[in-house]
């Protein structure tokens, strides 16, 4: 059984036959056997179901004579094939007849094409296939169009090149263009793709090797474009014959490839040469580019080159599981990073430090194509970052140290200080209208400038520190002032100064301000004007301004004085701390030098500040405009003092003689304890003080004694002032009775430490007379105390 297509294949002489003259397929006939065998597309010319032969004699010419062994080869007649012998009818063709032999054996091949001549009766199937085949040409036109893909071809036998219409409008020349090899290679403009095309042409015609090329070009009308183009050989006799191939118009996919490659190019630019360690992986993790930093940072002994398309885990085989899943949450997406990572790299002797981001990178088709990797070593700023918090830690220690250390001598420079002004003051008291009286004065007047001076440097190292704060209370600023003024009337009266008093009656009496710190900044600014001035005057003056705000009051205050003033280049450095005009100054007229600046300090938390206006020999003014707030309640509802006595609360046990007080003073300082007792002697009448030197006998004299009021040290041995408060409260008996913190700490928070546990008022020393009277006043029923209003 022979197969036509296999029977003829390597037969160029036969396939040339073939190809010239049967359009609708060809047939073999064995002529020994006297049977016919024709191929895939004469059976589909006929219209038949495949068969793989028929009896040679279906072959009839319709003169009647049969095909025989004798028929002339190499003619040509036009007959039908019919498959039954009795039938006249069948599918006219025309046959091209050529005899040829194989193994010995004769056969004669006979290929078909159209009958066309007039005596044929019926040409209907002829004319169907011709047009079938004008369609399929169509068609094939049509989708060459689409594609922009021209063919070409060129008989070396006869010189004759031919190109299709599609070939021509990629090379935009016009119908009657005469292509060949020399006029195809002149579109060729670029020497690259000259020297490309010319090479491959030159290989194809003399040794049939094909070449597969993308190339630039010029057309005829100057426009560059972008070809693909392929060439192959036709053999005859094993000699090249034709060369024939295709052409395509690739210049829209070449330009999107370059844009891509252009960007593809800068983004592996980026990675590659990034100043960062970076890289750039596919969907398996395999590297698509890394920076070299990558490479230094991780110590990895291969080039950039090697690294190229090798496996992330591969590079780093000891990855652990916890890195492996947030490289899978990056391929699905999802960014990730970490400021701080410790771990250590393969054949590392101690921890790395990195700051890490992952984020995924896209295609243009769309979908993740994998993930970009950034890291930064940052273990020499981490180890700086932990020797800084290091240092802070020692900083913050030694800074509480000297807290701790400044609470101390406070504390220990207070306690005597409250016995030497307490005692000057009752030694004065005792010895009026006597030489000695002024002696007293000048003691008690030293021990407070000694005070002063404490607090100043006290002051000022809580400022230095951020620690000042304020305590808004409604307080009364006129009261304020004249308290002010009064402290400071003793030095004025000795020196022979008067302060005078300006004040704006339109400001509102009571107002939001913290009276103690409004205070220092008043004794300050006075104190300085009577240490400059020696003859004149001293002028407090309160101004109301407008406000912006219609929940504040605005109100400059300023002190005036007739003094020595200061000069325009020195009135700066004033304010800096422990400096003053000049040298001089500070030998001729003492003080540490502290006071403007933590006034300026204190004014800055009032949310204000303080100006000067000064002429050098006649005097000085200071002045600042502060902010009051407007207390939110009705404050003239506080002007009746009997709503300053705390009401004694139902259930207090208290001595059957109501005339008959008893005070608790707790104290481990015998001075002090001497002191107390002289002025709450002096204070209130009919009164019992009992006396305990630590917190532990302070409870059991509670517990025997059972008090009116409780005056409470907070520093004691064996058990201090806050552990005693808190077991006195744990009493039934205990819960009421107020009791009133004395202390000469500045701890800060120390105030509102003593009302968290229980204390009911705070006084600091040293202790001033006048204080404790209010404070007995504020705790003390009336009806069973007698307390002196003089």
């Amino acid at each position: 059984m022979i197969h036509p297509i296999s029977f003829i294949k390597n037969k160029p002489e036969l396939c040339e036959f073939v190809l010239e003259h049967g359009l609708y397929g060809f047939l073999i006939w064995d002529t020994n056997l006297g049977m016919v065998y024709p191929s895939e597309i004469a059976i589909r010319s006929m219209g038949l179901s495949p068969h793989q032969s028929f009896p040679a004699a279906c072959i009839l010419n319709h003169s009647g004579y049969l095909l025989d062994s004798d028929y002339k080869p190499n003619d040509s007649f036009f007959g039908r094939i019919c498959f039954d012998p009795s039938e006249s009818a069948g599918f006219p063709f025309r046959f091209f007849s050529k005899v040829f032999k194989e193994a010995g054996k004769p056969y004669r091949i006979l290929a078909l094409d159209a009958a066309i001549e007039s005596k044929d009766r019926n040409q209907t199937p002829i004319i169907q296939s011709e047009m079938e085949f004008k369609s399929v040409s169509r068609l094939l036109d049509q989708m060459a169009n689409l594609a922009k893909i021209g063919g070409w071809d060129l008989d070396l036998r006869t010189g004759k090149a031919n190109w299709t219409n599609v070939t021509k409008r990629i090379h935009e020349v016009g119908d009657d263009f005469n292509p060949s090899i020399e006029s195809g290679l002149q579109f060729y403009h670029s020497e690259e793709s000259r020297n490309k095309i010319a090479k491959a042409v030159n290989s194809l015609l003399e040794q049939g090797i094909e070449y597969d090329l993308e190339l630039e070009m010029v057309t005829a009308k100057g426009n560059q474009t972008w070809v693909r183009t392929i060439g192959r050989a036709e053999y005859e006799n094993q000699k090249i014959v034709k060369i024939y191939g295709i052409i395509q118009d690739i210049n829209d996919r070449k330009k999107w490839e370059m844009a891509l490659a252009s960007q593809t190019a800068i983004l592996w630019s980026f990675v590659e040469h990034a100043p960062a360690a970076v890289a750039m992986l596919d969907q398996d993790m395999r590297y698509v580019a890394l920076s070299q930093r990558w490479i230094d940072d991780y110590k990895i002994t291969l080039s950039k080159e090697e690294i190229i398309g090798k496996s992330h885990y591969e590079i780093f085989p000891n990855i652990g599981d916890d890195w492996k899943t947030i490289h899978s949450r990056g391929l699905s997406g999802e960014v990730l990073r970490c400021d701080e990572d410790i771990w250590r790299p393969p054949g590392w002797e101690k921890d790395q430090v990195i700051q890490w981001e992952i984020r995924p990178w896209n295609l243009l088709s769309g979908g993740v194509g994998g993930i970009l990797m950034f890291t930064r070593d940052i273990t020499e700023s981490y180890e700086t970052k932990l020797e800084l918090k290091h240092a802070k830690e020692v900083a913050e220690k030694s800074y509480n140290a000297k807290s701790e250390f400044l609470a101390n001598m406070s504390h220990e420079i207070r306690t005597p200080l409250n016995g030497i002004i307490g005692y000057s003051d009752l030694l004065a008291e005792t010895l009026v209208d006597t030489a000695f009286n002024e002696y007293a004065q000048i003691v008690k007047q030293s021990a407070h400038t000694l005070l002063n001076i404490v607090n100043d440097i006290l002051d000022f190292s809580k400022a230095e520190a951020g620690k000042l704060q304020l305590a808004e209370e409604p307080n009364d600023l006129k009261v304020v002032i004249l308290e002010s003024i009064r402290i400071m009337d003793i030095q004025a009266i000795t020196k022979g100064l008067d302060i005078r008093l300006d004040l704006d009656h339109t400001i509102p009496l009571t107002l939001m301000f913290d009276a103690n710190r409004l205070r220092q900044v008043m004794l300050n600014l006075i104190g300085n004007a009577l240490k400059f001035t020696e003859v004149g005057f001293i002028e407090c003056k309160l101004e109301g301004l407008a406000s912006p705000n219609e929940k504040e009051v605005l109100v400059r205050i300023s002190v005036k004085d007739s003094g020595i003033g200061i000069a325009k280049e020195n009135q700066k450095k004033i304010f800096d701390s422990f400096t003053q005009e000049d040298f001089s100054t500070t030998r001729k007229f003492g003080g540490t030098g502290l006071g403007l600046a933590i006034c300026r300090q204190l004014l800055k938390l009032m949310k204000s500040d303080l100006k000067l206006e000064s002429e050098l020999g006649k005097g000085s003014e200071f002045y600042f405009d502060i902010p009051f707030r407007i207390p939110e309640f009705d404050a003239s509802l506080s002007s009746d003092p009997s709503l300053s006595v705390k009401e004694v609360q139902p259930g207090w046990n208290q001595e059957a003689d109501t005339s008959l007080v008893k005070v608790l003073v707790v104290e481990d300082n015998l001075v002090n304890m001497g002191l107390m007792k002289n002025f709450i002697k002096r204070i209130v009448t009919n009164v019992k003080i009992l006396e305990a030197e630590n917190g532990e006998e302070a409870i059991t004299v509670f517990q025997k004694e059972q008090p009116n009021l409780i005056l409470m040290d907070i520093q004691m041995p064996v058990k201090n002032g806050y552990d005693a408060t808190v077991a006195i409260r744990n009493l039934t008996e205990g819960k009421d009775v107020p009791i009133v913190a004395v202390t000469a700490g500045i701890i800060a928070g120390e105030k509102e430490k003593c009302f968290a546990v229980g204390m009911n008022d705070y006084l600091s020393k040293p202790v001033q007379k006048e204080s404790l009277k209010q404070i007995l006043l504020k705790w003390l029923d009336e009806s069973n105390s007698r307390i002196k209003t003089k």
